[in-house]
């Protein structure tokens, strides 16, 4: 997927600045007496988006896929969890939407566009972080 010059170390890099900055959002955009209410979904956004790219990248990236299946497939084995795996990911996703509309509802759209920069961050950064140390080359 990635040009083979690029270095992995420079992704995970990357991967590490996005998981800073997600922190730094927090703590600098999501303090005060106003959201404690919404701390439970705003960190069930940030595991969904996270689970949301590894089910996706669940069949790119071969480390319990191989493991899992052994070296034959049997009855088209492989196809039908990457099927799976995929619909698993749309269905967080929708879930992700979901979350993302009801605390546009409920608190506007200051905090609709923070819940959405959150989700843009984690699942940005953990695709980094699962093809930086899982794709081989």
């Amino acid at each position: 997927m990635f040009d083979e010059g690029l270095d992995k170390g420079l992704l995970a890099y990357v991967s590490g600045i996005g998981f800073t900055a997600i922190v730094l959002f927090f703590w600098f955009f999501m303090r005060g007496p106003e959201y404690t209410d919404i701390y439970a979904m705003m960190f069930i956004l940030v595991v969904l988006s996270a689970l949301v790219v590894f089910f996706y990248l669940f069949d790119d990236l071969g480390f319990m896929y191989n493991y899992i299946l052994g070296t034959d497939d049997p009855e088209g084995m492989k196809e039908k969890v990457k099927r799976g795996s995929n619909f698993i990911s749309g269905i967080m996703m929708m879930t992700i939407a979901g979350l993302n509309i009801i605390g546009y509802s409920d608190y506007g759209n200051s905090l609709s566009l923070r819940l959405f920069i959150i989700t843009l961050l984690t699942i940005f950064s953990v695709f980094l972080l699962l093809y930086s140390m899982f794709i081989s080359d």
